[in-house]
């Protein structure tokens, strides 16, 4: 029988981190901005909302109302979107991306990414806008 000598104890810590399900539900992304939040913002106080995220690119979520194609050139696609709620005034238009396709159906919920530009007739505008999955 052979003894083995390993020299002064040693002593280690163990960390050990249980995972209950509560951890493991996907939570809501914080960077994305809902609809009904934005548009709240823009009610309350549009300048100050504008000044806010003008030519900031915004990941948002919210309800499609319509798809459709600018009468005016540039003749791009948009999406028309808001939070759902009866009564909205303001919406959400988005200026589909060249080379791009935001796809959805009417009354169901969309993620996009795009860049603000103005507030104009009760529309906040947004272009280059791309679907975010």
């Amino acid at each position: 029988m052979t003894n083995l000598s390993v020299g002064p104890s040693i002593k280690s810590s163990l960390s050990v981190r249980f995972t209950f399900p509560e951890d493991v539900i996907e939570k809501e992304d914080e960077s994305i901005i809902k609809a009904i939040d934005l548009i709240s913002e823009f009610e309350n106080n549009s300048e100050t909302s504008l000044e806010k995220y003008k030519s900031m690119e915004i990941e948002i979520i919210g309800n499609i109302y319509e798809f459709g194609r600018n009468n005016k050139y540039p003749w791009n696609n948009y999406v028309l979107i808001g939070s759902g709620s009866l009564n909205e005034k303001i919406k959400i238009n988005c200026s589909i991306k060249e080379n791009s396709s935001v796809n959805g159906e009417i009354d169901t919920q969309i993620k996009i990414s795009g860049i603000l530009k103005e507030y104009l007739n009760r529309r906040i505008v947004i272009e280059d806008c791309t679907s975010i999955p």
